[in-house]
């Protein structure tokens, strides 16, 4: 069994800054991750889709040139794209995975969960399992691919997935995960939910010459940011030809010979949308399961993990 300071469980953004400063701080540290140390932020989000939108802003920009520019032919090449997304996201992991071994922290690629206290332990470690009759639990035993770690302190960072929603077929749409590991060409796409995850895929699609409908639960797009923020985007989204359907709920996904057809409630009347493509851009959840939280006492509903004021 090997020993730590401290256990990690998940490796993005949340989980690899603080594996960093605990060995900064002199602390042995073991980083558990199930996929890809970056998380979704490095591998499946935020670097992903800036990558894909500055390459649309430079080809609309070139589209809207006010006929300085001249051009026969001018044409989005998505697969390039991807391509050169792929390398900017595969080159980053690169680094970072070299970055955190060089910091002596140990890397362990495989999903982990608590074991609870005195459960399949040596009685050696049996004495140790409960802490001061305080009612916490120090050390903690972790599993993972078969192996049991001993940690004193435990942090997690197990991050987010796509939330979905209980929608008649759902499974015809694209997850924002699924998309930003590859791009899917379209024409006419109907998008589910106005927050950064929905205006970032429409905003690219608009800029590569796609029609977009954007169906929201809430009136506006990005409506827990500031009104004017709020405002000021579903304006320019309006502007670039978006049709915006908001305080609607999305009741049935069909598939067609053509498509797709999107069937909503807006303002109390029945409508639908015909698309080739549907993304589901409704939010994320905390990940809770298969971490044996319960096992250790860990408070958590389908929010996340409660925590006090030090976390």
């Amino acid at each position: 069994m090997q020993t730590f300071d401290i256990a990690v469980i998940g490796g993005g953004p949340g989980g690899y800054t603080a594996a960093l400063r605990a060995v900064t701080g002199g602390k042995s540290v073991v980083l558990f991750e199930g996929e890809e140390v970056g998380g979704t932020c490095l591998n499946k989000g935020c670097i992903p889709t800036k990558a894909l939108l500055s390459m649309a802003k430079r080809y609309a920009e070139a589209r809207e040139n006010g006929g300085y520019i001249s051009y026969s032919e001018l044409a989005f090449d998505l697969e390039k794209a991807d391509e050169i997304k792929n390398s900017r996201v595969a080159k980053l992991h690169e680094n970072l995975t070299k970055y955190l071994a060089s910091s002596k922290i140990v890397i362990i690629k495989a999903h982990a969960e608590f074991i609870a206290p005195n459960a399949n332990i040596a009685d050696s470690e049996k004495k140790k399992s409960v802490g001061g009759g305080t009612g916490e639990i120090s050390p903690y035993f972790i599993l993972a691919a078969g192996e049991t770690y001993r940690s004193e302190y435990v942090v997690i960072a197990s991050g987010s997935v796509c939330a979905t929603p209980p929608i008649d077929g759902i499974e015809h749409a694209f997850s924002s995960d699924k998309l930003t590991k590859k791009i899917t060409p379209a024409r006419e796409i109907a998008v589910i939910g106005g927050g950064v995850v929905g205006l970032e895929f429409t905003s690219f699609y608009t800029a590569v010459g796609a029609k977009v409908t954007m169906i929201l639960m809430e009136e506006k797009p990005l409506i827990t940011y500031e009104k004017d923020i709020s405002q000021t985007v579903g304006m320019l989204l309006k502007k670039k030809g978006v049709s915006i359907y908001g305080n609607s709920v999305v009741k049935k996904i069909e598939k067609t010979e053509a498509g797709f057809c999107v069937r909503f409630e807006s303002a109390g009347e029945e409508k639908t949308v015909e698309c080739d493509t549907v993304i589901d851009a409704s939010g994320r959840r905390a990940v809770t399961e298969g971490l044996g939280l319960e096992k250790v006492g860990i408070l958590y509903d389908k929010k996340g993990i409660y925590t006090d004021e030090n976390m």
